[in-house]
């Protein structure tokens, strides 16, 4: 229970559910993107992050001599290039959202960018569950597993697999299997 202007206001539990999985998106994002807040701010079962944790995210993520392992863009694990056909639907299916990338705000199949996606779809989920629009709750779930099937199962675990083979930092590996349980358990509430 929790007061809300002087009510009482009691969550379902699916609401308190959506709500967390949309947090574990947010903060996924931002940790990502090297944005994270204090090592407080992690999930259960993330380790504090240390003096090289953001150096290892650079390495793994922005840039590295030689190349970086883990290219943070769908289509370059889809189609094997930077901006590929599948960031074209990636962008179109932001714009059936009523979203739109900013011009020169980089590539819309970076992973953070995907992240923070994901937490906008379980955002309008709860705002459906609480508002009691049981086919808006229903479309909001139908375009969050349209989303997760098309643009983030495909690749993420991949790069998951390959974190896990390039870094031996304590952080990032729980970050990697977070990252790919979560997934794995959208995918699977969304079935």
């Amino acid at each position: 229970m929790q007061p809300v202007s002087g009510h009482t206001r009691s969550f379902s539990p699916e609401v308190l559910q959506l709500q967390e999985r949309s947090a574990l998106a947010h903060w996924m994002s931002l940790t990502l993107a090297g944005q994270s807040g204090t090592s407080g701010d992690a999930p259960e079962g993330i380790p504090a992050d240390s003096a090289r944790t953001e150096s290892e995210r650079v390495r793994m993520f922005v840039n590295a001599p030689g190349g970086i392992p883990l290219p943070p863009y769908g289509s370059w694990w889809i189609d094997g290039q930077l901006m590929g056909p599948s960031s074209i639907e990636l962008a179109e299916f932001y714009r059936q959202e009523g979203l739109q990338s900013a011009e020169g705000s980089g590539p819309v199949d970076y992973l953070p960018a995907e992240m923070e996606f994901l937490h906008f779809l379980l955002q309008h989920q709860v705002a459906a569950f609480l508002t009691h629009q049981d086919d808006l709750v229903a479309q909001c779930a139908n375009r969050e597993s349209e989303f997760l099937d098309r643009f983030l199962i495909p690749w993420v675990p991949k790069l998951c697999r390959k974190g896990r083979e390039v870094t031996t930092d304590s952080y990032w590996l729980a970050v990697f299997d977070l990252l790919e349980r979560f997934l794995g358990s959208e995918s699977k509430r969304l079935k």
